[in-house]
Protein backbone atom coordinates (compact mmCIF):
# COMPACT_ATOMS: atom_id res chain seq x y z
CA UNK A 1 0.00 0.00 0.00
CA UNK A 2 1.21 3.47 -0.88
CA UNK A 3 0.99 4.78 2.79
CA UNK A 4 3.84 6.81 4.84
CA UNK A 5 5.57 4.30 6.92
CA UNK A 6 6.61 5.20 10.36
CA UNK A 7 10.34 5.48 11.23
CA UNK A 8 12.19 2.19 11.15
CA UNK A 9 13.60 3.85 14.38
CA UNK A 10 10.68 3.77 16.10
CA UNK A 11 9.83 0.13 15.14
CA UNK A 12 13.05 -0.94 15.53
CA UNK A 13 13.01 0.27 19.38
CA UNK A 14 9.74 -1.45 19.78
CA UNK A 15 11.02 -4.37 18.37
CA UNK A 16 13.93 -4.92 20.55
CA UNK A 17 12.20 -3.83 23.72
CA UNK A 18 8.93 -5.66 23.59
CA UNK A 19 9.49 -9.78 24.53
CA UNK A 20 6.35 -10.78 25.64
CA UNK A 21 3.57 -13.27 23.95
CA UNK A 22 -0.10 -11.87 23.27
CA UNK A 23 -2.40 -12.89 25.39
CA UNK A 24 -5.04 -15.38 23.92
CA UNK A 25 -8.08 -13.68 24.73
CA UNK A 26 -9.11 -10.43 25.72
CA UNK A 27 -12.52 -8.97 27.60
CA UNK A 28 -15.01 -7.79 25.16
CA UNK A 29 -18.07 -7.10 24.56
CA UNK A 30 -19.68 -9.07 21.35
CA UNK A 31 -23.10 -7.98 19.83
CA UNK A 32 -23.96 -6.30 23.40
CA UNK A 33 -22.67 -9.00 25.43
CA UNK A 34 -20.18 -9.33 27.87
CA UNK A 35 -17.58 -12.28 26.70
CA UNK A 36 -14.00 -12.86 25.32
CA UNK A 37 -12.35 -12.37 22.32
CA UNK A 38 -9.98 -14.85 21.06
CA UNK A 39 -7.87 -14.77 19.10
CA UNK A 40 -7.01 -16.65 15.63
CA UNK A 41 -4.46 -18.76 15.08
CA UNK A 42 -3.89 -17.62 11.27
CA UNK A 43 -6.33 -15.40 9.26
CA UNK A 44 -8.19 -17.59 6.60
CA UNK A 45 -6.62 -15.43 3.92
CA UNK A 46 -4.15 -12.71 3.37
CA UNK A 47 -6.73 -9.59 3.53
CA UNK A 48 -5.08 -6.39 3.21
CA UNK A 49 -4.92 -3.72 6.07
CA UNK A 50 -4.53 -0.43 6.12
CA UNK A 51 -3.99 1.41 9.99
CA UNK A 52 -4.16 5.22 9.98
CA UNK A 53 -2.66 6.57 13.47
CA UNK A 54 -3.33 10.53 14.79
CA UNK A 55 0.99 10.93 15.10
CA UNK A 56 4.26 8.91 16.13
CA UNK A 57 5.54 10.97 18.12
CA UNK A 58 5.62 9.06 21.43
CA UNK A 59 6.23 5.63 22.68
CA UNK A 60 2.51 5.04 22.78
CA UNK A 61 1.86 5.10 19.08
CA UNK A 62 5.34 2.92 18.54
CA UNK A 63 3.91 0.14 20.68
CA UNK A 64 0.36 0.57 18.94
CA UNK A 65 2.80 0.13 15.74
CA UNK A 66 4.44 -2.64 17.00
CA UNK A 67 1.81 -4.26 17.90
CA UNK A 68 -0.57 -4.00 14.55
CA UNK A 69 2.82 -4.86 12.76
CA UNK A 70 3.99 -8.31 14.62
CA UNK A 71 -0.01 -9.41 14.88
CA UNK A 72 -0.44 -8.76 11.16
CA UNK A 73 2.74 -10.87 10.67
CA UNK A 74 1.66 -14.09 12.73
CA UNK A 75 -2.10 -13.96 11.36
CA UNK A 76 -0.09 -14.26 7.78
CA UNK A 77 -1.46 -10.61 6.61
CA UNK A 78 -0.36 -7.23 5.18
CA UNK A 79 -0.91 -4.34 7.02
CA UNK A 80 0.37 -0.55 5.67
CA UNK A 81 0.64 1.92 8.65
CA UNK A 82 0.53 5.49 8.71
CA UNK A 83 0.24 8.57 10.48
CA UNK A 84 -0.72 12.16 9.85
CA UNK A 85 1.76 13.80 11.98
CA UNK A 86 -0.24 15.20 14.30
CA UNK A 87 -3.88 15.66 16.30
CA UNK A 88 -3.83 18.77 14.41
CA UNK A 89 -3.27 17.40 11.06
CA UNK A 90 -6.97 16.07 10.87
CA UNK A 91 -6.76 16.97 6.83
CA UNK A 92 -4.24 14.68 6.51
CA UNK A 93 -5.48 11.91 8.36
CA UNK A 94 -8.53 12.54 5.97
CA UNK A 95 -6.29 11.85 2.86
CA UNK A 96 -4.19 9.04 4.82
CA UNK A 97 -7.86 7.14 5.04
CA UNK A 98 -8.64 7.97 1.32
CA UNK A 99 -5.69 6.41 0.24
CA UNK A 100 -6.71 3.30 1.89
CA UNK A 101 -9.42 3.49 0.00
CA UNK A 102 -7.88 4.18 -3.35
CA UNK A 103 -5.03 1.43 -2.46
CA UNK A 104 -8.21 -1.30 -2.25
CA UNK A 105 -7.89 -2.18 1.53
CA UNK A 106 -10.28 -4.81 3.20
CA UNK A 107 -10.50 -2.94 6.21
CA UNK A 108 -9.14 -0.12 7.70
CA UNK A 109 -7.90 0.86 11.52
CA UNK A 110 -8.38 4.11 12.33
CA UNK A 111 -7.04 5.68 15.72
CA UNK A 112 -9.04 9.05 14.93
CA UNK A 113 -7.80 12.32 15.74
CA UNK A 114 -12.10 13.42 15.91
CA UNK A 115 -14.90 10.94 17.05
CA UNK A 116 -16.86 12.88 14.98
CA UNK A 117 -15.09 14.07 12.13
CA UNK A 118 -14.95 11.49 9.60
CA UNK A 119 -18.09 11.13 8.25
CA UNK A 120 -17.54 11.18 4.67
CA UNK A 121 -14.80 8.84 4.36
CA UNK A 122 -16.61 6.41 6.20
CA UNK A 123 -19.22 6.89 3.84
CA UNK A 124 -16.84 6.39 1.15
CA UNK A 125 -15.29 3.36 2.68
CA UNK A 126 -18.69 1.59 3.29
CA UNK A 127 -19.65 2.02 -0.13
CA UNK A 128 -16.52 0.30 -1.33
CA UNK A 129 -17.27 -2.62 1.11
CA UNK A 130 -13.97 -1.47 3.20
CA UNK A 131 -14.30 -2.72 7.10
CA UNK A 132 -13.78 -0.24 9.44
CA UNK A 133 -12.47 -0.70 12.97
CA UNK A 134 -11.99 1.64 15.71
CA UNK A 135 -8.54 1.72 17.12
CA UNK A 136 -8.06 3.41 20.57
CA UNK A 137 -8.88 6.47 20.47
CA UNK A 138 -12.89 6.25 19.78
CA UNK A 139 -14.12 6.51 16.03
CA UNK A 140 -18.40 6.97 16.11
CA UNK A 141 -20.78 5.57 13.15
CA UNK A 142 -22.56 3.75 12.32
CA UNK A 143 -20.48 1.77 9.60
CA UNK A 144 -17.98 1.21 12.22
CA UNK A 145 -17.69 -2.93 12.62
CA UNK A 146 -15.29 -3.21 15.50
CA UNK A 147 -14.41 -0.95 18.60
CA UNK A 148 -10.91 -1.69 19.91
CA UNK A 149 -9.92 0.12 22.99
CA UNK A 150 -10.18 0.69 26.91
CA UNK A 151 -12.45 2.09 29.07
CA UNK A 152 -10.86 5.74 29.59
CA UNK A 153 -13.80 6.85 31.44
CA UNK A 154 -12.57 3.83 34.01
CA UNK A 155 -8.86 5.04 33.68
CA UNK A 156 -9.48 8.58 34.79
CA UNK A 157 -11.14 7.83 38.15
CA UNK A 158 -8.52 5.18 38.51
CA UNK A 159 -6.29 7.44 38.34
CA UNK A 160 -7.83 10.23 39.99
CA UNK A 161 -8.10 8.06 42.94
CA UNK A 162 -4.71 7.56 43.02
CA UNK A 163 -4.41 11.57 43.50
CA UNK A 164 -6.75 11.29 46.34
CA UNK A 165 -5.20 8.49 47.97
CA UNK A 166 -1.61 10.06 48.16
CA UNK A 167 -2.82 13.45 49.03
CA UNK A 168 -3.55 11.79 52.56
CA UNK A 169 -6.53 14.43 53.23
CA UNK A 170 -3.99 17.23 53.07
CA UNK A 171 -4.73 20.55 51.30
CA UNK A 172 -4.23 19.56 47.36
CA UNK A 173 -3.58 21.89 44.39
CA UNK A 174 -3.81 20.25 41.34
CA UNK A 175 -2.94 21.46 37.74
CA UNK A 176 -5.08 19.01 35.35
CA UNK A 177 -3.38 18.89 31.80
CA UNK A 178 -6.36 16.19 29.29
CA UNK A 179 -4.61 15.72 26.66
CA UNK A 180 -5.74 17.02 22.59
CA UNK A 181 -8.92 18.95 22.44
CA UNK A 182 -12.28 16.43 20.68
CA UNK A 183 -9.89 13.57 21.14
CA UNK A 184 -12.61 11.09 22.80
CA UNK A 185 -10.00 9.78 24.52
CA UNK A 186 -9.09 12.55 26.12
CA UNK A 187 -12.67 13.55 26.67
CA UNK A 188 -13.75 10.57 28.72
CA UNK A 189 -10.66 10.73 30.73
CA UNK A 190 -11.35 14.28 31.65
CA UNK A 191 -14.83 13.69 32.56
CA UNK A 192 -13.69 11.12 35.08
CA UNK A 193 -11.00 12.85 36.93
CA UNK A 194 -13.12 15.78 37.31
CA UNK A 195 -15.93 13.81 38.79
CA UNK A 196 -13.54 11.53 40.84
CA UNK A 197 -11.95 14.83 42.28
CA UNK A 198 -15.08 16.37 42.86
CA UNK A 199 -16.94 13.46 44.96
CA UNK A 200 -13.65 13.39 46.73
CA UNK A 201 -12.75 16.60 47.39
CA UNK A 202 -14.52 16.20 51.22
CA UNK A 203 -12.26 13.88 52.49
CA UNK A 204 -9.63 16.64 51.85
CA UNK A 205 -8.44 20.31 54.20
CA UNK A 206 -9.56 21.68 50.44
CA UNK A 207 -8.84 20.86 46.74
CA UNK A 208 -7.66 23.64 44.00
CA UNK A 209 -8.13 21.98 40.79
CA UNK A 210 -6.42 24.40 37.87
CA UNK A 211 -6.84 24.18 34.21
CA UNK A 212 -3.81 24.14 32.47
CA UNK A 213 -5.65 23.70 29.02
CA UNK A 214 -5.93 20.95 26.36
CA UNK A 215 -3.18 20.68 24.54
CA UNK A 216 -1.21 17.73 21.89
CA UNK A 217 0.55 14.91 24.25
CA UNK A 218 3.94 15.97 22.98
CA UNK A 219 6.41 16.89 25.57
CA UNK A 220 6.76 20.52 23.36
CA UNK A 221 3.20 21.44 23.88
CA UNK A 222 2.88 19.96 27.20
CA UNK A 223 5.77 21.31 28.38
CA UNK A 224 4.53 25.16 27.09
CA UNK A 225 1.13 24.78 28.83
CA UNK A 226 3.05 23.82 32.35
CA UNK A 227 5.46 26.50 31.75
CA UNK A 228 2.28 29.08 30.94
CA UNK A 229 0.02 27.70 33.94
CA UNK A 230 2.16 28.83 36.70
CA UNK A 231 1.67 25.73 38.11
CA UNK A 232 5.07 24.13 38.30
CA UNK A 233 5.12 24.12 42.38
CA UNK A 234 2.11 22.58 41.94
CA UNK A 235 0.88 18.95 41.56
CA UNK A 236 1.14 18.51 37.74
CA UNK A 237 -1.24 15.71 36.33
CA UNK A 238 -1.61 14.93 32.82
CA UNK A 239 -2.94 12.66 30.66
CA UNK A 240 -1.25 12.48 27.24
Amino acid sequence: MRVKRLTQVGLLMLALAAQRSFAESVPASIDGQAGKYQFLDHASQRWRLCAVLPHAFDRFFWAVAYGLNRQATALGVDIGIAEAGGYDRLPEQKRLIRQCAADRADAVLIAAIHPHALDDELALLARRGIKVIDLVNGLAGDTVAAHSHQDFFESGMLAANYVLKTSKGQALRVAWFPGPADAQWAMSFDAAVRKTLNAGKGELKSLTLVDGGWGAPYATAQSGLVRTSGCRKWSIFRCA
